[in-house]
This record gives structure tokens, C-alpha cells and sequence, in this order.
């Protein structure tokens, strides 16, 4: 390969690195061909609110869509059950090497992937909530408003909901399915949650998220199954566990 062509293909490289969206055309997508909607219509409180988008490409093409880093190409508004208004707050344009949960469907066929609105947004009051959720693409005419309706708190179903997202973080059949499932049971501020992020600790692909969530619900459920984490025979996520400790012993003696 001559001098020159090395430097075009490295030049397309370094632009498709420092720039993921041009990794994929997207066309006007259509509320034809995407549908958005709750995994739950109704969920207890403290558990975690998941949506689905869908894709159905027609017969006569293929469709791309880049949700982009951490769903950043998704938009949505929440309306609380007092009718205050929150946004998703745009996420920061990173440059550098992103990776994203590109969508590819061929033509006729479908997909569907999952993002976690309760990762920026705490569902924490009982009542209905509005939820409008589009595509950012000003191309694109999808917009989907759901409601959700939050119940008091109900452990069983609690333990319940978490029992299926831990299984999700097992036996999904892909990575981003598993990433979903696990930030989702993160998500659960509850202590029913601490068996299931005791046990999702032994992904170790996901065992800082776990130990992060037994930090931040700082009960003795949560700190004993830290101690426990720091026993474990994989030395980083032994390590992480030890410092959450060390980080919640010295929040203690600050009070």
C-alpha cells in the first residue's frame, strides 16, 4: 500500500474515532417503523423504570439508528404526578474513542433495545407520571408519550422485579442486554436489592457498578455484603469493595 493511501484509510479511522456518528447514515426514521414504550405500565416504588424501543425496518430497505454514547440520541421529558417538568439533561460531547449500541436491521426485520430512564431520574413519589420520549435527530418524527404510575412500595415485588433483572444480567444473549439489566437493578435505592447485587458482584464486568450501589445504600445489609464482596478471590473487585468500606468508615467518623 503506497505512503499516500496509508494516510486516507488512517485519516477515515481517526474521523470515524473522534467522530462515531458518522459511522452511520440514518435516514428519517417514522412512527411506523419505531415504537417506544414501558417495560411497565405500573411499577412499586424504589423499582427501577425501563424503556423499549423497537425497530421494524420495511421490506424494502434496511434501517440504522445510533442511540449514541449512554443514549444520548434519546430524548425525554418526565412530568411529575404535581405536574413540575424535568429533561434529560444532554449529555457532554466527548471526543476520542466512543462506542455506542449501534442498531443495524435488516430490511423486514426487527429489534429492539432497552435504556434506564430511572438512571437520571427518581421516580420517587406515588402517582402517574408522563413520560414523552423521542429521537433526538431532528429528522426523525418519532415521539412516544407514556404513563407510568408509580405504587407504594411493595417488597415482594420488589424482590421479585430484581430476582428477573438478575437473571437478565446472567443469561441475556448479548453484552448490552446485560449492561441494561445491571444498571437497572443499580438502580433499585432499596434494601430488598442487597441479595441481588451481592450476587450480580460475581460478573465482574459489572461488580464496581454493584459495590457502588451497596456504597450508596449505606444500611448494615449493604455494608455486610460489602465485607463479603472484599473476600472475594477476583483481587480488583476485592479492592473495590475494601475502599467503598474505608469511604463509608470515614463518612461515619465525619458525623
Amino acid at each position: 500500500m503506497s505512503r499516500a493511501k496509508r494516510c486516507f484509510c488512517l485519516a477515515i479511522v481517526c474521523s470515524l474515532w473522534l467522530h462515531p456518528e458518522n459511522c452511520l447514515s440514518q435516514g428519517r426514521l417514522t412512527l411506523d417503523e419505531v415504537s417506544i414504550t414501558l417495560e411497565k405500565n405500573a411499577i412499586t416504588e424504589h423499582e427501577p423504570v425501563i424503556l423499549d424501543v423497537r425497530i421494524q425496518s420495511p421490506l424494502s430497505s434496511s434501517l440504522d439508528f445510533d442511540p449514541g454514547y449512554n443514549w444520548e440520541n434519546i430524548k425525554i421529558k418526565v412530568i411529575d404526578p404535581d405536574g413540575r417538568v424535568w429533561h434529560r439533561p444532554s449529555q457532554e460531547s466527548r471526543e476520542g474513542m466512543r462506542f455506542s449500541n449501534a442498531v443495524h436491521v435488516d430490511a423486514g426485520a426487527t429489534a429492539t433495545f432497552s435504556l434506564v430512564a430511572s438512571d437520571w431520574f427518581s421516580f420517587d413519589k406515588h402517582g402517574i407520571y408522563r413520560i414523552e420520549v423521542g429521537l433526538r435527530p431532528a429528522s426523525s418524527s418519532v415521539n412516544s408519550d407514556l404513563s407510568l404510575q408509580v405504587l407504594p412500595r411493595d417488597e415482594v415485588a420488589l424482590k421479585a422485579a430484581c430476582s428477573a433483572l438478575l437473571d437478565r444480567v446472567n443469561n441475556s444473549q448479548s453484552f448490552s442486554a446485560s449492561l441494561v439489566a445491571a444498571r437497572a437493578l443499580a438502580d433499585v435505592n432499596d434494601s430488598a436489592a442487597v441479595p441481588y447485587l451481592l450476587a450480580a458482584v460475581k460478573r465482574r464486568e459489572f461488580a464496581s457498578t454493584m459495590i457502588n450501589a451497596l456504597g450508596r445504600l449505606n444500611s448494615q445489609d449493604a455494608i455486610n455484603a460489602l465485607i463479603q464482596a472484599s473476600k472475594s478471590d477476583d483481587a480488583e473487585t476485592s479492592s473495590r469493595a475494601r475502599v467503598a468500606l474505608s469511604t463509608l468508615q470515614r463518612a461515619k467518623e465525619r458525623q
